[in-house]
Formats: C-alpha cells, structure tokens, sequence
C-alpha cells in the first residue's frame, strides 16, 4: 500500500507487474501502445507535452497528468534533465518528450524537464 494516493498498474513485457494502491481515487495505467485506455497521452510517440508531476515512486519512476488531458504518462528516473528525479514532487509542472522505452516498447515521457 503506497502512501501518495496513486492507484497505478504498470505491466512491462519483461514480466514486471508491480501494482500500487492508494486511497486518493487516482488510477494511472500505464499500458503502452499495444494496450491500455487508449486516448491521448500527451501528445503521441515523437510528440512535445507538458503536465504536472501526479505520482513519485522511490523505485525510481512516475506518471505525469498531461495538461491537455488523456492518460496520465509514465517516466523514469533517467528520464530527467536539469533535475535529478530525488528533487522532484508532486504538483511540479514539467516538459516532455514522448518516446518508446527500447526495452518494452511501449511509450514513455522522455527528457522530462522542470518548467520555469
């Protein structure tokens, strides 16, 4: 039971399935491009977005609610530019680019930067 309020599933093809539950009515799913709720996810593969910080795990990833609505998006740690992923929390408003995780291949928020 995690303590931020963020009911979030993320699947990976290597077989993760690590489940997190909270009381706050949130519900992020993470799902990639070969599944999930479908809907925009902050502007596509290859595309530019911007959003606020909605979920920090300590195993080091996130999700971002993406300002122009959709899906909340998931990051990793490595993700972040300008900023280590430790100083980050939640309600910060960031920039991002959305790529493909070459591990699972489903899309993820890259370059995530912290904006002015």
């Amino acid at each position: 039971m995690a303590s931020s309020g963020i009911n979030a599933e993320y699947m990976g093809s290597s077989g993760i399935n690590a489940e997190y539950m909270g009381s706050s009515g949130i519900n992020a799913e993470y799902m990639g491009s070969r599944g999930g709720r479908g809907g925009s996810r902050g502007g596509g593969s290859g595309g530019k977005g911007s959003g606020s910080i909605v979920g920090i795990r300590s195993a080091g990833f996130g999700f971002i609610r993406p300002r122009d609505g959709g899906s909340d998006v998931y990051f990793h740690a490595t993700s972040c530019r300008d900023i280590r992923f430790d100083e980050l929390r939640e309600g910060d408003e960031v920039e991002y680019e959305m790529g493909e995780d070459h591990r699972s291949g489903k899309e993820r928020a890259i370059d995530v930067r912290l904006m002015n």
